[in-house]
């Protein structure tokens, strides 16, 4: 027991010391650091007499003091573009509503659509969308012999990519893949009082491009071009009136694979 405190009291005497030795080693370090304090300058000389007058001259011009440059961090300059941009983001909607027709007028319509922004893909944003178009007859009645009126219903899926144009503000431009069905329905009138009439329904896909100016942050116009695929055969019936024969050439099928042109307005949510 005696042995343990004897250790015990060594090791205790041991650590003091070199705690002291660091201790000591420490201070002569940050004296050499601080180094003799600087002996005071002699004093000047005491000339008797009146004190010279001070030399004339121009009193020295103080420099102006530098005004240092305010620039902009690059964090405040992209959150001053990211709200300069109107290109469509995730979680945004932009919803329409739109007049349709083709280049030689083929038909007329109305239709609305909407795109959801998904995700952000590359330097744009991929949306999916929906659109439904209704389209009543235009040069393609005005051309049969008969009275021949035609009616089309295509209800699509959207597909678009939004991007922003370079050097261009305020658009957003889009490539766009649609994709659906197209209900069309025919009637002719025979005579005077006979009525033959006729449906169809078949696949249609389109392909083209558009673009939403913003002339507020939520408000837009838009216009659409794009090559639209859709066509079919009818089988006529009739409808009222006695059977009557007549010539099915020309009518018998039906076709709206043309270059839709579309004019909107729309807002975004």
């Amino acid at each position: 027991m005696s042995q343990l405190r004897s250790s015990l009291f060594a090791w205790i005497c041991g650590a003091a010391a070199v705690v002291a030795s660091l201790s000591f080693e420490r201070s002569a370090l940050a004296d050499e650091e601080v180094g003799p304090a600087p002996s005071p300058p002699p004093p000047a000389p005491v000339v008797e007499g009146p004190a010279p007058a001070p030399a004339a001259g121009p009193a020295p011009a103080m420099a102006p003091a530098a005004t240092p440059a305010l620039a902009g961090a690059p964090a405040d300059r992209d959150v001053a573009e990211e709200r300069e941009t109107v290109v469509l983001k995730p979680w945004d909607v932009d919803v329409r509503a739109s007049l349709h027709t083709t280049p030689i007028l083929q038909y007329g319509g109305v239709g609305a659509s909407a795109d959801a922004g998904m995700r952000r893909l590359g330097p744009g944003t991929l949306a999916l969308g929906g659109g439904l178009d209704y389209f009543f007859c235009g040069t393609t009645c005005s051309s049969t012999p008969l009275a021949f009126t035609q009616r089309q219903l295509a209800v699509e899926a959207r597909l678009s990519y939004h991007l922003e144009p370079p050097k261009i503000g305020r658009v957003d431009l889009y490539p766009l893949l649609t994709a659906g069905f197209m209900v069309s329905r025919s009637s002719i009138t025979v005579g005077d009082n006979s009525e033959y009439r006729a449906s169809d329904v078949a696949p249609t896909i389109g392909f083209g491009a558009g673009a939403s100016y913003f002339f507020t942050d939520r408000f837009f116009v838009a216009a659409e071009a794009r090559f639209r695929y859709a066509a079919g055969t009818y089988a006529y019936e009739l409808a009222s009136g006695p059977a009557r024969e007549f010539d099915r050439s020309g009518i018998d099928t039906w076709s709206a694979s043309t270059v839709d042109l579309a004019a909107a307005v729309g807002a975004r949510f």
